[in-house]
């Protein structure tokens, strides 16, 4: 009984809210994705020249 009554007093999100989260969430997870793939890809670079004659 003390679940359903702490659920009740849970504020949910509206879908306007959870529509700008979603979106906020996928551009960051984008911009890091694209950032470590650039850093990735230097680094990979940096290797090949160096280590790898």
């Amino acid at each position: 009984m003390a679940i359903i009554d702490e659920l009740r007093r849970v504020v949910w999100p509206s879908r306007q809210e959870t529509a700008n989260l979603t979106v906020v969430v996928l551009v960051v997870a984008i911009a890091v994705g694209i950032f470590l793939g650039v850093i990735d890809f230097g680094l990979n670079r940096v290797v090949e020249e160096t280590l790898i004659p």
